[in-house]
């Protein structure tokens, strides 16, 4: 009867654990990807927001901008401390 027992007991806890293991393994793999996803957050906040634009120049101001959705709404973009660039309405 102990020896049943033992064998039950050192079964249970050979799957807590593993359950344990599994679950770290599983724990860092999700805090990698959300690092991850952190990273390139932070690396698009940093971006300049007047890449691709060529009408915004530094300035003391806003630069804005109708946009158009294919759906028929619309919208304006509205970057702070820039001015259209001479040639640009």
């Amino acid at each position: 009867m102990k020896l049943k027992f033992k064998n039950v007991a050192f079964a249970i806890a050979t799957v807590a654990l593993a359950g344990v293991i599994a679950h770290q393994a599983y724990a860092k793999q999700q805090e990698q990807a959300m690092s991850d996803v952190m990273l390139s957050n932070v690396e698009a906040l940093s971006d300049d927001e007047t890449s691709g634009r060529d009408d915004c120049i530094t300035g003391d101001g806003e630069c804005s901008m109708l946009i158009i959705y294919p759906d028929g709404d619309w919208g304006e973009e509205i970057i702070f401390g820039m001015v259209k660039a001479p040639g640009w309405i």
